[in-house]
């Protein structure tokens, strides 16, 4: 296992008291998807368990429709299409300034 995990803590529901609702779904979306992208390169940085964590969060914020709760695999083109760039230099300021770009 990388030695990179994230653990319980690093999005427990105290740690971000101060977040909106919708940069909540933005942080579990970019750390769904750095975790996606990561398991299916063969180099997991979440743990199974807080896997499922983040997407039942994310469940309970956004639907159970919500397009990343729906991704088959890791889809960078389908990222795309919602704002989201997984690389290795991620920022989450990045992702939040992209998300917030494509809405508008």
């Amino acid at each position: 296992m990388n030695t990179d995990m994230y653990t319980e803590n690093d999005l427990g529901e105290d740690s971000y008291g101060e977040e909106t609702r919708e940069e909540s779904i933005i942080r579990l979306i970019t750390t769904i998807l750095r975790g996606k992208k990561s398991y299916y390169e063969g180099k997991p940085i979440i743990s199974d368990y807080m896997y499922d964590e983040y997407e039942a969060r994310l469940k309970k914020l956004a639907g159970s429709d919500h397009w990343v709760l729906n991704m088959v695999g890791y889809d960078p083109e389908l990222a795309a299409t919602y704002g989201f760039y997984v690389d290795d230099t991620y920022n989450y300021n990045q992702f939040t300034r992209r998300y917030y770009e494509f809405k508008t």
